[in-house]
């Protein structure tokens, strides 16, 4: 069995996995592991969990690999005026928001690549604080359709 690790780092790396929403990176996870480990099953929290049987001789010493999924992110707060409100999931840096690419998840939705942008004296605001604050921060300038228009 070969293991191709760069195709499975892109994959990892392309999926959504926000903090509680991690279901997309965890599939892509499990299909990679399936057929390594002896058993798969998740965990009431939804982790992941795969045993891998060893062989030899008991006793044999006993390995557990513990890593996280999970991403942090940005999460649609609000629609205003087809411009995009938003909130921090983690840890994230708000000095590298702006004029980054977003991409946009939605339920039962296709992925929407959306510009970044900034309010208009959000940076400017800043200057000199060597920091730049999220409320002031917005995605895309589009307006979005509602459903029966």
């Amino acid at each position: 069995m070969t293991f191709e690790l760069i195709p499975f780092l892109k994959d990892m790396l392309s999926a959504p996995g926000l903090s509680g929403y991690e279901r997309p990176i965890r599939d892509i996870i499990s299909k990679a592991w399936e057929p390594l480990s002896d058993e798969l099953s998740l965990s009431n929290l939804g982790s992941l969990l795969a045993l891998k049987r060893g062989e030899g001789p008991e006793p044999r010493p006993t390995v557990m690999i513990a890593v996280h999924m999970d991403a942090i992110g940005l999460m649609v707060t609000a629609i205003e005026d087809g411009f995009l409100r938003f909130t921090q999931v983690g840890g994230v840096d708000p000095r590298i928001l702006p004029g980054q690419p977003v991409i946009v998840h939605a339920t039962n939705s296709e992925p929407k690549d959306l510009p970044g942008g900034n309010a208009p004296g959000a940076v400017a605001s800043q200057r000199g604080r060597h920091r730049t604050a999220c409320p002031g921060l917005f995605a895309g300038g589009y307006r979005f359709a509602r459903q029966g228009r």
